[in-house]
């Protein structure tokens, strides 16, 4: 009987010991805080929704606002008030004609309406990018990745980019002197690798 009662009482401990350790474990949520202030904000522009870079700008924007609240309404405040005029003008007319439930639908609303997305016209954008030899070729570079980086979020087609290294190395070298152009021809193909490219440039 005795060995009975042990039995009951460490198991009676064992299950105590356990719902302290399950206290502990709980972890209270605090709200977050979030380290940007909607006046923190740069006010958005017609201007900065103009060429092949709208986009970024756009989502750069709509990531700072979606960070300064967890309530829906209060972003769509927020977006309200650090947009100019014409800009806050459509979006409330947009607000009040379709019911967003999510800030991911919004956003993706607005990134569609607001922003170019003709593949066409970013690849111009790339293909009148010219290098001066004067000009830092990694700087150069680290531009053309950025309009690439757009054109593939762009494209419904993945192959459409894959010749992005050998395109830029092309580029680089129509914009040195002929007798630097004939040592760096041979480092064009795509096996050899575009940092290698710049560093012999």
């Amino acid at each position: 009987m005795s060995q009975l009662e042990q039995e009951v009482e460490r198991t009676k401990e064992t299950a105590e010991s356990l719902l302290k350790n399950k206290e502990e474990e709980k972890e209270v949520r605090r709200p977050v805080i979030s380290l940007i202030k909607p006046r923190d904000i740069r006010m958005l522009n017609l201007s900065d929704l103009q060429g092949i870079k709208a986009e970024g700008r756009l989502t750069v924007f709509l990531s700072q606002v979606e960070s300064c609240s967890e309530d829906l309404e209060e972003r769509k405040r927020i977006l309200m008030t650090r947009v100019d005029p014409q800009l806050a003008l459509y979006v409330q007319n947009a607000l009040s004609e379709y019911r967003f439930i999510s800030w991911d639908t919004l956003t993706y609303w607005l990134c569609e309406e607001l922003t170019d997305n003709n593949v066409d016209r970013i690849l111009n954008s790339i293909s009148e990018v010219k290098y001066d030899w004067l000009e830092d070729p990694q700087d150069f570079a680290t531009k053309l990745k950025c309009k690439y980086a757009i054109l593939e979020a762009k494209s419904k087609y993945p192959g459409e980019v894959s010749r992005r290294d050998k395109i830029m190395k092309s580029k680089l070298l129509r914009g040195f002197p002929g007798h630097s152009k004939e040592k760096l021809e041979l480092y064009i193909d795509e096996q050899f690798p575009l940092r290698k490219f710049i560093e012999k440039v």
